[in-house]
């Protein structure tokens, strides 16, 4: 005969007892430099439990300020309100226009090559992971990270997403050979627009069932080339996916190497970067990276 059991949820655990802390909510948070992120917080007991409903952050501590930050930033702040304290982490984003040419950044560390790098910008949520800068014919350049086959395709935002009519523009190279070579491309509200290298053509992808079109586009291995797109969405919803690009030294064509419309568009998403390199064996580079509104746009 089996011993007797238990009973499930025996004792008085379901009653929260004393609040201990706060739990700040959003955990998480990301608005542009000089807005303040709309908070509140829920006091929990020793388990977690919630004691009573969510109530405004009005008049809480927030250490280091958050009025402070004019500027853009990223990092854990401790909350302290009505005697209980909390944290949370956030991101005060720059607004537009936004560039990076990475030269800013000091090479410190040695990577798994023996290559100095430095982390790409700790704004850039989980880009530390899949990207490095690195020297290379002595401009700092971003480049992928290629000793972890999970990270051989990245996909890195840069901005809010609720960002909308912006053009973003972007040096980019792949290593390789005639027979090997890398993806690299931009993202623009949910929209995808790269060079795929051993297709030898341009695409914009926005999910492969619902949107995926290409042209031929000839480019070589070790060569700069200049990428850039842009959105435009009409009143009625439509839109129209833009991109174009050229070897980084020639003038910029007047015309666009890729139109594509689409009947009901992505009205926002955030700006990003793509990369893929096929079981991880070549590289791409990414330099003088730039968003910028549209001509006309009021955001």
């Amino acid at each position: 005969r089996r011993g007797s059991r238990s009973k499930k949820g025996s004792g008085n655990h379901g009653v929260p007892g004393p609040a201990v802390a706060l739990q700040v909510r959003p955990a998480e948070f990301a608005v542009r430099t000089g807005e303040r992120p709309g908070l509140s917080a829920v006091r929990v007991d020793g388990l977690g439990r919630a004691v009573g409903a969510p109530e405004s952050l009005e008049g809480a501590v927030f250490t280091p300020p958050l009025t402070a930050m004019e500027e853009p930033s990223v990092g854990t702040y401790k909350v302290a309100f009505d005697g209980l304290e909390g944290t949370v982490r956030g991101r005060f984003l720059p607004d537009l226009p936004y560039g990076e040419d990475f030269e800013s950044f000091q090479l410190g560390p040695v990577n798994s090559a023996g290559e100095p790098f430095s982390f790409p910008p700790a704004l850039w949520p989980g880009a530390r992971l899949r990207w490095q800068i690195l020297d290379v014919e002595g401009n700092q350049v971003l480049v992928n990270t290629l000793d972890r086959v999970l990270f051989q395709r990245s996909t890195t935002f840069i901005g809010l997403p609720g960002m909308r009519n912006y053009t973003v523009q972007a040096d980019v190279m792949s290593d390789g050979n005639r027979r090997v070579m890398s993806t690299v491309g931009l993202v623009n509200q949910r929209y995808l627009v790269y060079l795929n290298g051993n297709g030898q053509e341009l695409e914009v992808v926005s999910n492969h069932d619902r949107i995926k079109v290409s042209v031929p586009f000839k480019w070589s291995p070790g060569k700069w080339y200049r990428l850039k797109t842009r959105v435009d969405i009409a009143a009625d919803g439509a839109g129209v996916i833009r991109g174009k690009a050229w070897e980084r030294e020639s003038e910029e064509p007047l015309e666009w190497t890729i139109e594509v419309p689409h009947g009901l568009a992505h009205e926002h998403g955030s700006p990003g970067l793509y990369a893929f390199s096929p079981q991880s064996m070549k590289r791409v580079f990414i330099d003088n990276l730039s968003v910028t509104p549209n001509e006309g746009s009021e955001e």
